[in-house]
């Protein structure tokens, strides 16, 4: 494995019905900043790349039948969950404000966690679950 701090060695690729719509509410909701959206002739997201929290990266798609990828609502479920981790609690707050602005469906409200994080979960508007929080685990 890498052990470069330039990029992350891992990163979730969600996929969206309708990627594009997905994007712009995440920039919205959550801050992430747009790196790259590719859309195909009927401007459908082919792949898309958010930077998320500190240094984190989100990569998305519309659906894919040959790679078996679906979206939550086309599911019925979502099979995971995201954690992006904040730098304080301030920060958390912030996020969670937008969020709620933007339609996120809050499934645990923000609470200081046994684990020491301060943090919340919802579920965004195409049905994927994120966590957004303070916890640093040591993974030393």
């Amino acid at each position: 494995m890498s052990d470069s701090t330039d990029s992350p060695v891992i990163s979730p690729y969600l996929c969206y019905a309708d990627g594009m719509k997905a994007i712009d509410w995440l920039e919205k909701a959550f801050g992430f900043v747009r790196i790259a959206a590719y859309a195909n002739d009927e401007g459908e997201l082919m792949h898309g790349e958010l930077k998320a929290g500190n240094g984190g990266l989100v990569m998305m798609s519309g659906r894919n039948e040959k790679l078996q990828l679906n979206d939550p609502a086309s599911l019925g479920a979502s099979t995971f969950g995201t954690f992006v981790r904040l730098d304080s609690s301030a920060e958390v707050d912030a996020v969670h404000k937008t969020a709620v602005e933007n339609g996120a469906k809050i499934v645990f409200e923000l609470k200081h966690q046994d684990h020491g994080s301060y943090e919340f979960t919802c579920i965004d508007p195409q049905g994927h679950v994120w966590t957004l929080g303070t916890y640093n685990p040591d993974v030393g």
